[in-house]
């Protein structure tokens, strides 16, 4: 009587379980939408995302071409609690944070060697049928030539076809952390 009582009881919490996944709109395959997606020329593009449960996390694989337009693939195991967790296979990201900001909205922050690199906004649509990625292009860049700015000095260049991007260089790398926020906490 006790394995039978055991046996339900596992059968209802893993389709509990799946249930709450499977209301979870991350859950899935995403395809990029080129024809309504906007790029600057030279940067990646993630063709396919797709988020899978694992456990009480998620797993998230990334296809696409880097920003020469070769291919690209990174994988992510994580939960959405704002917490840096592991990114494999991107050259420009080692860590990922994704935080629940409110119902189908969550902020994303990659890091490179603790540095931020990429903060953005993912949306999904009421209906969940589409999964918007808003990016907020602030790249942090150093340049210690002759050239490159005075210590203690950064220049903030604009680049990016709709002016939506900036690059910010510094002279060393330890004077970026003076001008970033991290928005994961």
């Amino acid at each position: 009587m006790m394995k039978k009582q055991l046996m339900a009881f596992a059968m209802v919490f893993c389709a509990m379980a799946a249930v709450n996944f499977a209301a979870d709109p991350n859950v899935g395959s995403w395809k990029l939408n080129e024809a309504k997606s906007k790029f600057a020329p030279g940067l990646p593009k993630n063709a396919t995302v797709v988020y899978t449960a694992e456990g009480d996390a998620y797993k998230c694989v990334v296809d696409g071409v880097d920003g020469a337009g070769k291919p690209a693939h990174n994988e992510w195991t994580g939960k959405f609690d704002g917490k840096d967790y592991p990114v494999k296979g991107d050259p420009a990201t080692d860590m990922r944070a994704i935080r629940l900001v409110q119902t189908g909205q969550y902020a994303l922050t990659n890091k490179k060697d603790g540095q931020i690199t990429v903060t953005g906004t993912l949306r999904f649509s009421a209906d969940g049928k589409t999964r918007t990625f808003w990016e907020f292009n602030l790249r942090f860049t150093t340049d210690g030539s002759v050239d490159g700015p005075a210590a203690g000095h950064p220049v903030l260049v604009g680049n990016g076809r709709q002016g939506d991007r900036a690059a910010e260089i510094f002279s060393r790398r330890d004077g970026i952390p003076r001008f970033v926020k991290d928005t994961s906490s």
